[in-house]
């Protein structure tokens, strides 16, 4: 369950603690934090870069869980090409397009949305830059208690 806040950008700051364990932090992972519009090859976008403090075993998880979407995601698109492309030349088969169509959609999720799942996963956090002055980030986070943190050291904040 994710529990979403919209809060100022000049009062977002996260705890001295690792964002995912509350350990002693010992390295800082940049989450963007980000309004945009993605088109396939274009994207115009602003975005606040947020300094997630992380311990060392977070960042390590989170460096393996990135790698391991990543690889999935190309070995995925590998399949796909060489599956459809036997298909269309061996068999003449109409799966050839199934194949083609999903290769089309599994290019566009990794373009799209890939980072997002697997900081989420990772580490729990992700943003989303609001329009409106002063500027405003809606945050979403996982962890309860980081959550409440986040609610009582902003003033403004607000649940979203």
């Amino acid at each position: 369950m994710a529990n979403r806040l919209a809060i100022p950008i000049a009062e977002l700051a996260l705890p001295r603690a690792c964002a995912v364990c509350d350990a002693r932090p010992a390295k800082l992972f940049k989450l963007r934090i980000t309004q945009n519009i993605d088109l396939l090859f274009a994207r115009h976008e602003r975005w606040y870069t947020l300094p997630v403090p992380l311990c060392l075993s977070c960042h390590k998880r989170r460096i393996w869980i990135s790698i391991a979407g990543w690889s999935l995601v190309v070995v995925a698109f590998l399949a796909l090409a060489f599956g459809g492309l036997v298909l269309a030349i061996d068999y003449d088969s109409p799966f050839a397009a199934v194949a083609y169509g999903l290769l089309f959609c599994l290019a566009l999720f990794g373009r799209l949305g890939l980072d997002d799942l697997l900081t989420w996963q990772a580490v729990g956090l992700h943003g989303v830059l609001l329009r409106g002055s002063p500027p405003r980030a809606r945050l979403a986070v996982r962890r309860v208690d980081l959550f409440n943190k986040l609610r009582a050291s902003s003033p403004n904040a607000r649940p979203a």
